[in-house]
This record gives C-alpha cells, structure tokens and sequence, in this order.
C-alpha cells in the first residue's frame, strides 16, 4: 500500500525525482512513514512527513503561524440550519504546489518497487508541516476573496464555515441548502479542488446528489483532525444527532499517571456537551500533579481505585446523543440566551442554553456548550470561585453572543452566589469597578 501510495505521488505529478547533479541550496531532506486508518472509507494508507525533526542547529521545518477557525465555533454554527450537510475536499494538501525554489526543502528518499533508492522533491503542500495549514487556509482564502463577485454567499462559506478541508453548513430548506451546494461546488472548481463525501441529515437532499442504490450511511465521522481519528464526535443522521465514541482498552495492573492523562486525552469534545465528565479527569489530573508521582508509578490510593470506576463508566459516553438542530429558523419570534455559572472547591463551570419561541407559543430549549476550570492551587474562598465562575460564563455569552449573531437575541446570566452578584452590582470603588468591568 505503501509503494502504491508514493507510485501515486509520482504519477499525479505531485513529487518528481531529482537530477543527481541537482545541487540547489538550501536543501532540506523530511523523513517520512505511513499511518493506517482503518476506518476511512476512501484512503486507508497516508503518508506523514516529519517536518518536526530538528538538524544541525536544532531548527526544523515545523514553523507556520495558525489560520484555521475555532472548530467549535464552527460546530456551534452548523447546529442552526435545520437542513445540514458536512463534505470535504478531495486530496486538498495534495491540490496545492508550492514554488519550485521551496520545493527543495521538501526532499526525500524513496526505495521504489524495483528497491532502487532515489531522491524526490515534493511539489505540493505536504502533511507533517506546521506550515501546511497556514498554505491550505491561506490558498482558500484567496480562492474565497477572487472569486467573491460571482459566488459571494459561498465565499462566505468558505472562509467561516470550513475547518480544514471540512465543510460544516446548512440551509433552512432543502432548496436552499442544494442552492448552496451548487455554489460551493463550482467555487471550488475554479480552483482545481473537489469537493466531495456529502452527507445530510435530509434524504431529499441526498437523493439529488446521489443514486437510490449507492451505500449512503447512517453515520458520518465529524472529528477533523486526522491526529485524533479515533476519539471524534459522530453525526447520527437518521436521529439528527450529535454522539461520542471512546476508545478505552482494558488494563491489567495497576493504573499509572501516564495511562491516566491518556485516558484524559481520549475524551475529545469540541462542543463542550460532555464538560461534567471532562472535569472529573481534570480535579484527578491535578491531584495527581500534587501527589508528586512519577510518570509510570501506579497511582496511589483512593486515586487509584477512583479512576479505575471513571474508567469503567467511560464507555457509556456512547449512549450520549444530543439534538444537532437547536430550533433556529426565520419564523422565530425570540430569542434566548441562559447562561449559567457555579463553582465549589474542586472547580467552577458554565453552561449555556439557547430558548427558541416561535409565533405559535412552541418553545425549543437546547444545550449549546460548557467551559469548565479546576480551581487553582492556591486556596480562595467560595465567593471568589464563585466570582471566577461568573467571568467564565461571561466569555462563554460573548463567545455564542459573536459566533450565532441572532436577531434581538436576549442575554441572562445566572448566578446562586448572592455575594457574586453584589459585587457585580455594588457602586463603583477602584476594587469593585475592576471586577464589575471584568464580568458584565
């Protein structure tokens, strides 16, 4: 699989040998190796380039500043269209080249089917760079911004509603989410790319897109970071809703700190739907950094038997499914957003709901996200976590308040810290304005 993937390479142009007497300067050579999937519906096989290993000087190539959007923003978006769709582009790393000078610094060697060992330079934008997603994003981008005149709700699109390659959209009307659909796809198109493996939550939707006969799927993997393709959120389209999977192998033996942190790890949430659980691990985490203990020393007990029943009920994650859709729509008639905030001694949190009325008095109430923080090390009292909790779910508003940007939207904040809330609303001192500039 292997020597047919860099074969691949080599016949779509997308790397080409280097003539030995070929002495450009600088020069950079990227050790590489392949990672399975075996999940992936399309490429089992790909390649990583290393980019991250330093040479003479300790310096390497994995530099590049970050352009992609918050994924969880562009989840929090994607839940507002009653007819949703995901989709992303085919080989998108691979659509892009790079200036040939640059291309010399993506070198490598490659032992062909015949074992015959070779130099090559890559001529496109390469997995394993820092860079790499800067020079996706930022190509795009420019793709967005050229083609603008013509297709200016789909460049839209493209710059707020892809993360990565991934496209996570939607529409009031099957209509419109086809209209858009076309848009997308004949912007991308000026730019070489291919956009590709639809899914909806709307069979009349798919239905144009696709034949009766062809395997659609009921499910469809929304965890876009290839590093972490195990740990990903689910989109169930026949429910419309949003579920988990974990990955937790059994162990014999005792627990370690470093088994503890990997099962930490393992909960990927960019939603924030699953903050209860996720704080758990963090107050354990935290316990475990004060205790002193090494990398691979069992944890001590009660830790030890604590993690090990958070453990065994980490699986039943999977019986979780959230409602994508939160009710949102043009005929609504208000808006509501509840943010609430707590704390104790162990951590605070802040949770956010949006209410839904439509004219005809039906109300939809929808969890949107969570933010949770393990107090500090250092002893406060409850008012002040209290007040910490509160600044948190005053970045949690602002953030849903930017991100949805809804009509005559209403904000409340809730607290059950009278203290909090007196300091939030107590006359102006040096002291109390800071914290009431802080919070409200």
């Amino acid at each position: 699989m292997y020597t047919a993937l860099m074969a691949e390479y080599r016949n779509l142009g997308h790397m080409e040998p280097v003539p030995s007497d070929d002495f450009a300067h600088p020069v950079c050579y990227i050790p590489h190796h392949g990672v399975y999937k075996k999940g992936s519906t399309t490429t089992k096989l790909r390649t990583v380039f290393n980019a991250s290993r330093k040479y003479k000087g300790g310096v390497s190539l994995n530099v590049g500043p970050k352009l992609q959007s918050d994924l969880s923003s562009i989840i929090l978006k994607w839940r507002m269209h009653r007819v949703a769709f995901i989709a992303d582009i085919e080989k998108c790393y691979r659509q892009i080249l790079v200036s040939r000078p640059d291309a010399d610094m993506q070198r490598i060697v490659w032992r062909d089917e015949h074992g015959k060992a070779a130099v090559y330079r890559l001529l496109t934008v390469t997995y394993g760079l820092n860079c790499s997603p800067y020079l996706t994003i930022k190509a795009l981008h420019t793709l967005a911004t050229d083609e603008e005149h013509d297709f200016p709700a789909a460049s839209k699109i493209l710059t707020e509603s892809f993360y990565m390659d991934d496209c996570l959209h939607g529409a009031a009307t099957v209509e419109d989410a086809l209209n858009i659909q076309r848009q997308l796809q004949q912007l991308l198109q000026r730019g070489g790319f291919n956009l590709r493996k639809w899914m909806s939550n709307s069979t009349e939707f798919m239905r144009h897109l696709y034949t009766e006969d062809e395997n659609l799927g009921l499910s469809r993997n929304l965890n876009l970071d290839s590093e972490t393709n195990a740990l990903g959120i689910y989109w169930l389209c026949d429910t419309d809703s949003i579920g988990y999977k974990t990955n937790v192998t059994p162990i014999i033996g005792d627990i370690t700190k470093r088994q503890q942190l990997s099962d930490v790890t393992k909960i990927y949430d960019p939603p924030g739907l699953l903050a209860p659980v996720v704080v758990k691990g963090k107050a354990i985490c935290q316990q475990l950094w004060l205790s002193g203990v090494d990398w691979d020393d069992p944890i001590p007990d009660p830790l030890q038997q604590e993690w090990r029943r958070f453990r065994d009920e980490m699986p039943e994650i999977r019986e979780l499914k959230v409602p994508r859709w939160v009710g949102a729509e043009p005929s609504v008639s208000s808006y509501q957003l509840h943010v609430f905030s707590d704390a104790s001694t162990v951590a605070y949190a802040a949770v956010a709901y949006l209410r839904v009325e439509t004219p005809g008095n039906d109300v939809k109430i929808s969890i949107l996200t969570a933010k949770t923080k393990v107090a500090p090390l250092k002893k406060i009292t409850i008012p002040r976590l209290e007040l910490n909790a509160a600044q948190l779910a005053a970045k949690v508003a602002a953030k849903v308040l930017s991100t949805l940007q809804l009509p005559a939207i209403r904000l409340y904040c809730w607290s059950d810290s009278k203290t909090t809330l007196s300091w939030i609303r107590s006359n102006p001192g040096k002291h109390k304005q800071y914290i009431s500039n802080r919070v409200t």
